[in-house]
């Protein structure tokens, strides 16, 4: 199956879980043709608030793309278009 470009702005789906949810529940967010990471953050801290940064900076932070949990050193290289679904979380782990 080939990938689908997306192109242009659209919307954002994203929702926050666990100590997120602070910062509301879901938020459709109007990105432009696609951001990295950081820009998603930086958007979502202007739309949310301050301090969504600061926690979305913590080590136990999980993010979500598509369904799909990102690994910490992935998210330099994450690119997030209109369209797409994601999701803040906190990571939860077991022994």
């Amino acid at each position: 199956m080939a990938a689908q470009m997306k192109t242009g702005e659209g919307l954002v789906r994203v929702e926050f879980f666990g100590p997120f949810r602070e910062f509301g529940h879901r938020v459709d967010l109007t990105v432009p043709s696609e951001v990295s990471f950081e820009e998603l953050v930086s958007l979502l801290e202007e739309r949310v608030g301050p301090g969504f940064a600061d926690r979305a900076a913590r080590r136990n932070t999980t993010f979500i793309l598509d369904s799909r949990i990102v690994p910490p050193q992935a998210l330099g290289e994450v690119r997030v278009c209109p369209g797409d679904r994601a999701a803040f979380a906190l990571l939860v782990g077991g022994g």
